[in-house]
């Protein structure tokens, strides 16, 4: 995984994916999205971008409100 140091890995992307989706949800209900940002990254494997975007749309949160 592009995300998690070797010495950490190897991830399980279910795992990591519900983390991150409970991560965003939280934050989003308590304070909403105006004070965030998304950005993108340069992919580790073809599709990240699009499955990033899907993670934040599976979410209650939705987007970011700011796009880099």
């Amino acid at each position: 995984m592009w995300a998690i140091p070797q010495p950490y890995g190897p991830a399980n992307p279910k795992v990591y994916l519900q983390y991150v989706t409970t991560l965003w949800s939280v934050y989003t209900y308590n304070y909403g999205v105006s004070d965030t940002i998304g950005f993108s990254i340069v992919p580790g494997f073809s599709g990240q971008i699009s499955a990033q975007i899907s993670a934040y749309d599976s979410t209650t949160g939705g987007r970011p409100s700011l796009w880099l």
